[in-house]
């Protein structure tokens, strides 16, 4: 009964209207409650109905994320928002190192600023390896990165911002 919804910890997921973070929802939404993060929610959801919170906003914006994070007492962050097509990043590249590099780096400040978040989930991309000599294939966590590109840059930075917010501020990272 209403022990259970007591009980239920609150996760964000920004990123929340793409392909891989509506399935992230769905799927938590069965044992978390679930604060999607997502830039327009009219265009990403029209009437659509689904089992968790859809919230409008800026992955660039802290402050809109450290709201999210106070106002639900969220527990848990995944970590998807990001511009996650080559050609638009070549296109756009300021925009790709802003949303990938900055907004990663919103997330996390405002996850350090606010405190009592168990856990950061962010997603990368096997594209931040870069180019690298076949006998370094299939890529390992600790093998040699040479990203090169507009979009293998920007998620090499947006996991270099993580990890050296997980080491600076001690934030539980996977």
């Amino acid at each position: 009964g209403c022990w259970v919804e007591i009980l239920k910890k609150t996760v964000l997921v920004t990123g929340g209207g793409g392909f891989l973070g509506r399935h992230l929802c769905q799927a938590l939404a069965n044992e978390y409650k679930v604060i999607a993060l997502v830039r327009n929610v009219a265009a990403c959801f029209g009437g659509e109905s689904v089992d968790y919170d859809r919230c409008q906003g800026d992955i660039t914006d802290a402050s809109r994320i450290e709201e999210l994070l106070v106002q639900n007492e969220i527990k848990f962050v995944f970590h998807l928002a990001a511009r996650s097509i080559v050609r638009d990043c070549d296109l756009d590249p300021l925009g790709a190192f802003q949303t990938n590099g900055i907004g990663t780096a919103s997330v996390l400040e405002a996850v350090r600023r606010i405190g009592g978040v168990e856990g950061v989930f962010v997603l990368e991309s096997d594209k931040s390896y870069g180019s690298v000599p076949d006998k370094f294939l299939p890529y390992c966590e600790d093998g040699p990165v040479n990203p090169e590109r507009i979009y293998e840059v920007s998620k090499f930075i947006t996991g270099a911002i993580a990890r050296s917010y997980s080491i600076t501020f001690d934030i539980p990272l996977v």
